[in-house]
């Protein structure tokens, strides 16, 4: 199901959806009659939708003329964050591009920004989930909130979810993350950075979550969990999932399969640092609007 509703969200779906057989041709959707109520109800949203997107991009083209070839997969995806509302997606859109034309004024972080947050090795990026979707993993125990500088740290979440988008193919909007806290302790615990991670995830890269596994957890990581959860909407809270140590590698191989897990929970992918990490579309060779 998950699948499927990637492939309608991505605007490349092909086949048959609950009795609605539907096209793609020249970027416009195109429909034979559905076969059921199901079918009508799945069209009818699709085709609401695309109006919407048009609405939503006549409206972010009056007040930023530039934006005028923006993608429509990217005005879905804002506007899907803020319930099919076109003025409040408006907003959202053209706030997070107007504070990536700052933020990221080259269209992407460079290595050198980021530098001693890259040294310390902590973020890797290798392998698919069963979707085809890119898998993060996070080593929480290698990093250091005492150290860390936070202009740097906000700089490099930017690097490793763009790193992320870079790693899509064609048609796919979402990437999973594992996070790994084994071996943590108080100097690793970090709630202004996490919350941090979670407003950039949510501001900026609306709907490119498909979902975050949470492993190994300590009794000394939910206090600091506890300062955070206020800042993650609803949407977000549900797609975060604690994986018991009994169940990690039952959990993980309902979403990855074993050639493309990594190695350190029973898989067959060696670990490569994200700065490693050889993705299509990197670096950008525009300012690309997430």
């Amino acid at each position: 199901m998950d699948e499927d509703l990637s492939k309608k969200n991505s605007g490349e779906f092909n086949g048959s959806v609950n009795g609605s057989s539907r096209r793609i041709s020249n970027g416009s959707a195109q429909f034979s009659e559905p076969e059921s109520e199901e079918g009508y109800k799945l069209q009818f949203e699709t085709l609401e939708e695309e109006r919407l997107v048009k609405l939503m991009r006549a409206s972010v083209v009056k007040l930023e003329p530039e934006l005028k070839d923006v993608e429509d997969a990217t005005l879905r995806r804002f506007l899907r964050a803020r319930q099919r509302r076109v003025d409040k997606a408006t907003k959202m859109f053209l706030d997070h591009h107007r504070w990536r034309r700052t933020f990221v004024p080259l269209g992407y972080i460079t290595e050198e920004e980021v530098k001693n947050e890259l040294d310390a090795k902590k973020v890797y990026l290798q392998g698919k989930c069963k979707l085809g979707f890119p898998v993060g993993l996070v080593l929480a125990a290698k990093h250091d909130a005492y150290k860390r500088d936070l202009n740097e740290f906000k700089r490099y979440c930017v690097y490793n979810f763009d790193k992320c988008v870079a790693s899509l193919g064609p048609g796919q909007e979402k990437f999973t993350i594992l996070v790994d806290l084994q071996g943590i302790g108080y100097k690793n615990l970090d709630p202004r950075g996490w919350t941090c991670i979670f407003d950039f995830l949510q501001g900026h890269y609306p709907e490119r979550l498909k979902r975050i596994f949470i492993l190994h957890v300590p009794y000394i990581f939910w206090g600091a969990w506890k300062l955070v959860c206020p800042f993650i909407d609803k949407v977000t809270r549900d797609k975060i999932v604690f994986v018991s140590d009994k169940a990690l590698l039952e959990t993980l191989l309902e979403e990855i399969e074993l050639e493309e897990l990594p190695t350190i929970y029973g898989g067959k992918k060696e670990l490569v640092p994200i700065q490693d990490a050889i993705t299509p579309n990197w670096p950008p060779k525009t300012q690309e609007v997430h």
